[in-house]
């Protein structure tokens, strides 16, 4: 007998319309660059908005006249970079929206990828130009999304033979605000011109409205003598946090130019969904008091206990924001391109969540206790996702959580030791030890998972008695897309290596690969040596095991195409979500696709959610001149959040709708939030027919029947005849 998972709905009607749905974008300045590389337009429901699409690219300025030669440091940006471009949205919503995103340069595009690929986003149509898909904001996830329009002008040389995506387009769909602060509170000072410096320093909040700012008026970078090369100010173009417990609230809409300076207090708030921007300034224009040494973009080192929301930053002067113990960094968004561009960078007891990171450097330091996790990582060509140190500083005891790692541009340089999900600049004398990193899924060309090493600096002092030690990490349910391979085809192999000198050894000891998967090859203590080089002298046990239950996903083509992770079967740990992404060769498209004996049609990508059993698909390509697509989804208003139905236990779950006896509902159901159907309901206890009508009914009691594990939400149906 086939168990099935009730879903009681308790449906609360009233004769007033319940909106359940929220589509929010900002009224951002003419004057803040716009891209011209791509449009976006978003829809929900009978509301639709032409999105304002930012755009910035690398900032080769150089110190402006005046200003002492001493003070310039080049731009920090890598050659191969100077070409780039990226473009993005900044908007927010609840429910689901239509999303229309339209390449405006060059030639149209083979083809189109939504990243994270991992999210399982198939689209509804795509005509070299223009792509249509739906969204659903999920509680689970962020949705920050990468539009890659696969074409030659949208691919840039990446050295070594790779190409990466030249002109990004992404999309930051941010759940709605929840904590806006009223302009008009007791404490509250607008920004402006012409507030004076002693009224925002006596302001309990900060408040920047919609507007653009230069923050640089208020703050000069610099006082120019006629005559005279002069020094840099200290903290130009930085708006300063006065006393402990002070906010800063940067209004969606707000476009300001420079950043702020903590100057050490704690409990302080940055928040809101602004922009800051380092694009009119230049690499390390920020100075430090004292030496007039470089100084970090947003420096909140010193402040512990800050709260960091909602805003995104673009193209930071140096290290974007560090900060101390106990911070939480929430949906923030960083965009850059040069070096000395770090992320995040809290201390101890930190949480950092639902972030996006694309810049050329280090995104966090993975030496002190605290957690990131649920977020979307541009993977660097320079940088490491988790660098263990630039010097033998902290403990260890970081925990790396839900990472989703798109366009993964590491080069595969086995010297280059700042790069990969871990990187190891460390030297003798270094003690580290319980990272944990798990839940990873790992995209396109994605080679370095590890550069686990110390060596030896001659330099330094030597303690034969304290050589140093790597111990105690765990990397648990990795799922990289290729076998470590770049996207030049190369494989790497991941070095795991201390040093030995002067009779003592420096150790990398007790590491656990767990479910460790590349490709469609599960990583054992058999097969390791293809993609790990340890070094048996300076390493000790060094394990690749399974753990729990593994589901194979068996996948099968014919010619005319690529699957990836490559056909085969896939392993895939319980509970992990999985994607497989089709590629037709130049020629053909994609004709059918199979999944579980069931045709789905055309699809790009095929998606298991929270897989808790075996799958098979089979994919038929066929001759062709391109491989666009349009297909029609029937227009619904969507009434329910998703919920999540994993297992047989009963799940009650209480919605508010419209009543009125011309609408009519439909229960549906779903495996991979692509392809809906209606479900088997119960109402009241007995059978009834889906889609159903409910008359003026107060409350209706409806359960849902199902195979779990599955989707489940209420669809409002078009009205009926009568």
């Amino acid at each position: 007998m086939t168990r099935r998972a009730i879903l009681i709905l308790i449906l609360q009607f009233s004769l007033l319309k319940t909106l359940h749905a929220e589509l929010v974008t900002y009224p951002w300045p003419e004057t803040a660059p716009k891209s011209e590389y791509y449009s976006v337009r978003i829809s929900q429901g009978e509301t639709e908005h032409d999105a304002f699409v930012h755009f910035t690219k690398p900032n080769l300025n150089r110190i402006p006249a005046g200003v002492k030669s001493s003070f310039d440091d080049n731009d920090g940006v890598t050659g191969l970079f100077e070409d780039r471009t990226f473009s993005f949205v900044q908007f927010s919503f609840t429910g689901t929206i239509e999303l229309e995103v339209t390449k405006l340069y060059g030639d149209p595009a083979k083809r189109i990828e939504v990243s994270p690929k991992a999210y399982g986003i198939h689209p509804d149509s795509f005509d070299g130009r223009t792509v249509k898909f739906q969204v659903t904001n999920l509680a689970e996830r962020i949705e920050y999304l990468s539009i890659n329009f696969i074409s030659p002008d949208n691919q840039d040389d990446g050295g070594n033979g790779t190409t990466h995506v030249k002109h990004g387009m992404v999309l930051f769909g941010d759940k709605p605000e929840t904590d806006i602060p009223d302009s008009n509170a007791p404490g509250t000072v607008l920004y402006s011109d012409s507030v004076s410096k002693e009224a925002l320093a006596a302001a309990d909040l900060i408040y920047f409205p919609p507007g653009d700012y230069d923050i640089a008026k208020r703050y000069p970078l610099f006082d120019p003598i006629p005559g005279q090369d002069v020094d840099l100010n200290p903290h130009g173009a930085q708006v300063r946090y006065s006393k402990d417990g002070q906010a800063i609230y940067a209004a969606g809409g707000a476009y300001i130019r420079g950043s702020v300076w903590a100057q050490g207090h704690d409990n302080l708030k940055l928040y809101g969904r602004g922009i800051f921007t380092g694009d009119d300034l230049w690499w390390h224009a920020i100075r430090r008091e004292g030496d007039l040494c470089k100084e970090a973009f947003m420096n909140f080192l010193g402040s512990s206990n800050t709260t960091i929301e909602g805003i995104v930053v673009v193209n930071p002067t140096h290290h974007t924001i560090p900060s101390s113990n106990n911070t939480t960094i929430r949906n923030l968004k960083i965009i850059g391109f040069a070096s000395n561009m770090d992320g995040v960078r809290p201390s101890s007891g930190s949480l950092v969540e639902e972030v996006f990171i694309r810049t050329s450097d280090d995104y966090d330091y993975a030496r002190d206790p605290h957690t990131m996790r649920n977020s979307v990582l541009w993977m660097p060509r320079n940088g490491a996702i988790g660098q263990l140190g630039w010097n033998n500083l902290g403990t260890g005891y970081t925990q790396y959580d839900q990472l989703y790692i798109i366009h993964a541009e590491a080069h595969g340089d086995t010297n280059k030791r700042n790069v990969g999900v871990i990187g190891s600049v460390l030297q003798q004398g270094v003690n580290q030890s319980n990272n944990i990193i798990e839940n990873v899924y790992g995209e396109d060309g994605f080679g370095v998972l590890v550069h686990l090493t110390i060596e030896r600096d001659a330099n330094d002092t030597w303690d034969p008695q304290n050589p140093g030690e790597i111990k105690d990490f765990t990397f648990k349910n990795i799922l990289l897309e290729t076998d470590f391979r770049l996207n030049n085809g190369e494989r790497f192999r991941n070095p795991i290596k201390g040093f030995e000198y002067d009779g003592a050894k420096a150790m990398i000891r007790d590491v656990r690969f767990i479910n460790l998967i590349a490709g469609n090859t599960l990583v054992t203590q058999e097969n390791h040596d293809q993609f790990f080089d340890i070094d048996p002298n300076t390493t000790e046990n060094i394990a690749f095991t399974t753990e729990g239950p593994l589901h194979n996903i068996s996948s099968s083509s014919n010619s005319g195409g690529t699957m990836y992770p490559p056909a085969g079967d896939i392993p895939t740990p319980k509970g992990m979500d999985r994607y497989i992404n089709i590629v037709p060769d130049l020629g053909y498209k994609i004709e059918d696709v199979i999944v579980d004996g069931y045709s789905q049609g055309r699809l790009q990508t095929v998606f298991f959610p929270d897989v808790s059993q075996d799958h098979t698909v089979e994919v038929t390509f066929s001759p062709a001149s391109d491989d666009y697509f349009q297909s029609s989804p029937t227009p619904e208003v969507i009434e329910s959040k998703i919920l999540w139905v994993p297992d047989q236990s009963e799940r009650i779950l209480d919605i508010d709708l419209t009543t009125a006896p011309q609408l009519v509902y439909e229960v549906k159901v779903s495996k991979d939030l692509s392809f809906w159907s209606s479900a088997t309901i119960q109402v009241d206890g007995a059978e009834h027919e889906n889609p159903f009508s409910t008359g003026f009914r107060k409350e209706l009691e409806i359960s849902v029947l199902e195979e779990p594990p599955f989707f489940a939400r209420i669809v409002q149906k078009a009205e009926t005849t009568r």
